[in-house]
């Protein structure tokens, strides 16, 4: 019980960023939570952007999907990603694919900073934090 009480003092559970990220499973078949993504993060999807963003989700909810695995979200948001317009060559949805990528490579844990300070620990240990002149 004081391992739950401890992680939710360090975890933003009521994080908006959190609760929308789940729009990005292919299942939940509503991408409304991705439009609230692309405000958070105004260094990839700027405020002159955020109309087409919305146009281009409004144009995914309505787009069939029925021949796109939705059980996997790599390979679903990969289809995604490479739709085309008619001329073959331009992305279909280039601004809600530049969110998706970035939102897709978000570190999803806390090891590398874990992995930093256990190999700080490693380093500096007790015997090495008490050397001086004398003990050299």
């Amino acid at each position: 019980m004081k391992a739950c009480d401890n992680i939710k003092k360090y975890l933003p559970f009521n994080n908006k960023v959190l609760d929308n990220l789940k729009t990005l499973n292919p299942e939940e078949n509503d991408f409304n939570g991705l439009i609230v993504l692309g405000e958070k993060f105004p260094n990839v999807i700027n405020m002159f952007e955020r109309s087409k963003l919305v146009l281009e989700i409004d144009e995914l909810n309505v787009f069939d999907k029925s021949n796109i695995d939705k059980s996997n979200i790599i390979k679903f948001w990969g289809h995604i990603m490479n739709l085309k317009e008619s001329d073959k060559k331009t992305p279909r949805f280039p601004l809600l694919i530049r969110l998706v990528q970035f939102l897709l490579i978000l570190p999803h844990g806390s090891c590398d900073v874990e992995r930093i300070f256990s190999h700080r620990n490693i380093v500096k240990n007790k015997l090495r934090t008490s050397l001086n002149n004398e003990n050299l």
